[in-house]
């Protein structure tokens, strides 16, 4: 049983990216409920003080309306209608709250105004400002992103080999990139795009030592240079090994226990904007960090299957009272968690 973790894959090249811009739709509250006429099948008349003009669209996240505000002198308003589960989520419906507060304090000509967050039965609603006559593209690019003009495509190519020799329990992998227009953040709200033509090698290998019966050590390695100066850091060197007792026991036992290690050489990762949400290049910050070592009991009994870990056993600081204090870092100031407990469950019912 091998439970991989995101941050691995993380730090490998995977041929790209792709700018995106976040929903940063603030919520303005406290909740209130209202008595109005509401028909949830078909257009509503009014909703709380808001007489509904026409249905501007519908998704998963449910509805949003074009209103007018009657305590407003007729102001055009956008009202999002949310749906049903949200709406009983007491939980979300109070982070909806906290969400709020702080984004009554923001005042930004690309951010839209949001007038009010009710809830009327069962329905929860927000009130924000109706900006008419904007184009889809200019919508994609409302947000504070430089520069606002489109890019070319991105083409990634990939040619890869894998080799499985089960005789010695290896497999040896390659990957070859070559990536054109090549699409990134390059500050915190500044986008890029890299016309030249650039190369990504990375090779890797696995393999697993069967130390006695039960007693294996798994061991993988990554290799891994981009070519052609490109705005792509990676690290030169990835490992990681597990050392773990594991089989069937008792006849319907699987279970696989042990330790895990992993590293990576240091490198310039990229920085993390809280602006956009996105990572963006960087080379000024290298980042080096200790090995990771987490701690794993993973089983199986028949269909019910279940993982514990407890992460980050490396940030133990002996000098701070042997406090779980000494933190690695997966962006520039930004440190990882620090010990970390998981678990996980699965289970087949069959009728």
């Amino acid at each position: 049983m091998d439970y991989r973790s995101g941050a691995d894959r993380g730090l490998l090249f995977t041929g790209g990216s792709m700018l995106s811009t976040p929903n940063l739709l603030p919520f303005l509250g406290p909740i209130r409920c209202y008595n109005a006429r509401f028909m949830p099948d078909s257009l509503p008349e009014y909703i709380a003080h808001y007489r509904i003009l026409r249905r501007l669209g519908k998704g998963g996240m449910g509805e949003v309306f074009l209103g007018e505000d009657t305590k407003q002198h007729g102001r055009k308003v956008a009202l999002k209608v949310l749906p049903e589960l949200i709406a009983k989520d007491e939980r979300r419906l109070r982070r909806f709250e906290q969400e709020a507060f702080a984004a009554s304090a923001l005042n930004h000509p690309n951010i839209l105004t949001v007038y009010e967050f009710g809830q009327l039965d069962s329905v929860c609603f927000m009130a924000t400002e109706y900006i008419a006559d904007t184009n889809f593209k200019q919508s994609l690019t409302n947000f504070p992103v430089n520069p606002q003009e489109s890019f070319n495509k991105e083409n990634t190519t990939r040619l890869f080999a894998v080799i499985d020799v089960p005789p010695a329990q290896m497999q040896l992998m390659g990957e070859y990139y070559l990536v054109t227009n090549y699409t990134y953040f390059a500050g915190l709200y500044n986008s890029a795009q890299e016309s030249t033509l650039f190369n990504v090698l990375h090779v890797s290998a696995a393999k697993v030592i069967g130390l006695s019966k039960h007693w294996n050590w798994y061991l993988e390695g990554d290799l891994q240079q981009a070519t052609g100066n490109p705005p792509v850091n990676l690290p030169l060197i990835l490992a990681r090994s597990r050392i773990a007792y594991e089989g069937n026991f008792f006849k319907n036992l699987f279970l696989s226990t042990g330790f895990e290690v992993r590293y990576h050489t240091p490198y310039k990762a990229d920085g993390y904007s809280p602006l956009t949400g996105q990572f963006y290049f960087q080379d000024t910050t290298t980042i080096s960090n200790r090995p990771d070592i987490n701690a794993f009991l993973n089983f199986r009994i028949k269909n019910f299957k279940a993982f514990i870990r407890m992460e980050n056993l490396n940030s133990l600081d002996p000098s701070n009272g042997w406090a779980f204090t000494k933190y690695n870092f997966l962006a520039p100031n930004y440190p990882a968690k620090a010990l970390w407990f998981r678990l996980g469950i699965w289970w087949s019912f069959v009728n």
